[in-house]
């Protein structure tokens, strides 16, 4: 699997004290649009500022922007085997407790890999054709 890490790690300003904000990197970086304007859908989504995104949420929010879920609800396979069959097109993949990017089989994250390794187990995700 590859990995990828750019100037999406960093914080934008106005957004210093955000945490737990990696709903709002994946939606970025997935749906190609500004951190600002991830945030604010999420946020018009239900969530909170400096907290975390409940899936009901990231759904809404994913749907807003052109995403369709790709995973059944009891299909849960491991990030390496999702990448595999789904090598195009831009996806908001949700794991245990983080969500991250992948466009065109690249996993794009922004922390270490621990919670994002190839044996990780996905537990929902919602893509779009390139």
């Amino acid at each position: 699997m590859r990995y990828a890490f750019a100037d999406y790690a960093q914080t934008p300003a106005g957004y210093k004290d955000e945490k737990r904000d990696c709903v709002v990197r994946a939606l970025r970086v997935a749906a190609g649009i500004s951190y600002e304007e991830a945030h604010a859908t999420l946020k018009s989504e239900g969530r909170f500022d400096r907290g975390t995104t409940f899936p009901s949420a990231m759904a809404r929010a994913a749907v807003r922007h052109g995403f369709v879920a790709v995973l059944p609800d009891f299909v849960r396979p491991t990030l390496a085997h999702f990448v595999r069959t789904h090598p195009t097109g831009s996806y908001i993949v949700r794991l245990k407790k983080h969500a991250i990017a992948v466009r065109d089989g690249i996993v794009h994250d922004w922390k270490d890999h621990k919670r994002c390794g190839p044996r990780t187990q996905v537990r929902g995700a919602w893509g779009r054709a390139a």
